[in-house]
């Protein structure tokens, strides 16, 4: 091999070699991109269930309110219909 054919495969692993760790850098980095994104996702994730179990809390205690009201009308409504019947006679 003469030194013009050595010099140019010399040239040319070096550029594979540059081209390698740019390849291996990039790996390294969307890594920690793919991680970073799994970490946020957990964290939605943990949010969303917390988020559903607030909301179930609410809908129990709406639903709660709304029977302890609508018992309370009922007997306002007795005590009005007592009072009438009370009255007319």
């Amino acid at each position: 091999m003469d030194p013009r054919e050595q010099e140019t495969l010399r040239k040319r692993i070096e550029k594979m070699e540059k081209e390698l760790k740019s390849s291996l850098e990039r790996e390294e980095k969307m890594g920690r991109e793919l991680q970073s994104i799994r970490e946020r996702l957990r964290v939605a994730e943990e949010g969303e269930e917390r988020l559903c179990y607030q909301l179930g809390e609410a809908e129990a205690e709406a639903v709660e309110n709304a029977e302890e009201y609508r018992a309370k009308v009922e007997a306002l409504m007795k005590q009005m219909s007592h009072a009438q019947k009370l009255l007319s006679k």
